[in-house]
């Protein structure tokens, strides 16, 4: 099929792009006459020092140039994204999906299930390879895109096959693994771990197999299995309670233990939940290892603890009454924090926000809902500011799961809302900007 070009959205100033009169609305046709099917073309063939590039003008004239630059330096360009938009979709039905447990009524782009292997090189999204064709993997090896981020759940292939709900085994994963790391391809895995299901033996024999690979496979995460509400019609999964959570604690430290003396390196890291769950302290930074799968929840209250206290500790007077929103589980890490810099006061306020809208045992703040605040908070606010963490909205643009705008939830609770990155030393400047009143 022929290449439609890439549409140009926006052109950086003072750019190579800007001084060729390259403009938003033009299409970047070719790069060395290959034709640009996506932005992976463009970043692997627009690196050379030496390029030509064809145009399609607005006006519909064509242009070539001739452009010569340090391996380094971009053209400046930026396009429309198509690959986040309109995705490889995923073929599997997995009994965990959580997109398969979410209600109706939420915004389109949350019930897209994307399996796609530019998106686990871009943005670190995590795929199966089960969808995967021989010119796909030829292309990653051709463009060396790595690492890739891939979700194992088991190298039993029964098991793997009924965790991604196909009912027959055509692939061996481990096989699809070998290519890749044969041809210099980096790997970062996740399990997601389910009760009964992939633990215990399952677990053991998983983790024997990946750590073969390393440093090809380079870390491995292990997370529980989040639970809706919403399960109608889906197999029946259990979620991880104290007792469990600590058994899956226990087994991960002994392999920690064990692979530090084989290879050099912990390799595998449980999620913030199996301590948040357990009751158990999360452990020290130098654990985490550099924090090489920090976006999947390894090492997220650590790291935020630590940025906290990069602050000097200080006395003030505290002049307005401030209102914390968090989830229940980081609720702990937060309430720490507070009374440590803040020291014992009534005018702060931390609230948890129990996720009603999605039930289950989901508990992060990420996913908690503008209907839950205000269900919650209506009719119990006495403090003048509320402070929630930004990862309860959407990332470029501030509106909540349930479609609700942070606009809107103002307006509803009649109080300035605050959104704050979620980083340890920028939530303790914003509670004390807010504290005393700094406008």
């Amino acid at each position: 099929m022929k290449s439609k070009g890439l549409k140009i959205s926006a052109i950086e100033s003072g750019s190579i792009a800007e001084k060729l009169n390259i403009n938003p609305g033009d299409i970047l046709l070719s790069i060395n006459d290959i034709p640009m099917n996506d932005v992976i073309d463009y970043l692997y063939h627009s690196a050379d020092n030496l390029i030509n590039i064809t145009i399609l003008k607005q006006g519909g004239e064509t242009k070539r140039y001739r452009i010569r630059k340090r391996y380094d330096k971009t053209l400046g360009i930026s396009f429309d994204d198509t690959i986040t938009t309109n995705p490889k979709r995923c073929q599997n039905h997995c009994i965990f999906c959580f997109v398969d447990q979410m209600p109706k009524g939420l915004r389109k782009s949350l019930y897209i299930k994307d399996d796609d292997y530019r998106l686990s090189f871009l943005d670190g999204n995590f795929i199966t390879l089960t969808n995967l064709k021989t010119d796909e993997i030829n292309r990653i090896i051709e463009y060396h895109l790595s690492p890739l981020y891939v979700s194992i759940h088991a190298t039993d292939n029964d098991v793997r096959n009924y965790l991604l709900g196909r009912k027959r085994g055509d692939y061996d994963i481990i096989n699809i693994i070998k290519i890749l790391i044969k041809n210099n391809i980096k790997i970062h895995c996740q399990i997601v771990l389910c009760p009964g299901i992939n633990d215990g033996s399952v677990l053991e024999k998983t983790l024997n197999d990946l750590y073969q690979f390393y440093p090809d496979i380079m870390s491995c995460a292990v997370v529980p299995v989040g639970l809706t509400k919403f399960r109608e019609g889906l197999p029946e999964v259990r979620f991880y309670d104290q007792e469990s959570s600590c058994r899956v604690l226990e087994m991960i430290f002994n392999w920690n233990d064990k692979l530090k003396k084989l290879i050099g390196t912990n390799f595998v890291f449980p999620s913030d939940e199996f301590f948040t769950i357990s009751g158990t302290p999360v452990p020290e930074s130098f654990y985490y290892e550099g924090y090489p799968q920090l976006e999947n929840g390894i090492g997220m209250l650590r790291k935020f603890m630590d940025e906290a206290h990069s602050i000097r500790k200080e006395n003030f007077e505290i002049k307005k009454r401030i209102s914390v929103l968090t989830s229940l589980a980081a609720f702990q890490t937060i309430n720490e924090l507070i009374n440590e810099f803040m020291g014992s006061t009534d005018k702060i306020m931390l609230k948890a926000i129990k996720n009603n809208f999605f039930g289950g045992n989901v508990d992060v703040a990420g996913l908690i809902t503008a209907t839950d605040i205000i269900e919650q908070l209506r009719g119990d606010i006495n403090e003048d500011v509320i402070i929630i963490p930004a990862s309860m909205l959407k990332a470029d643009e501030d509106i909540f799961l349930d479609g609700m705008t942070l606009e809107e939830l103002q307006s509803k609770l009649n109080r300035k809302i605050v959104k704050c990155d979620v980083n340890g030393e920028i939530f303790i400047k914003t509670l004390k900007k807010e504290a005393q009143n700094y406008e």
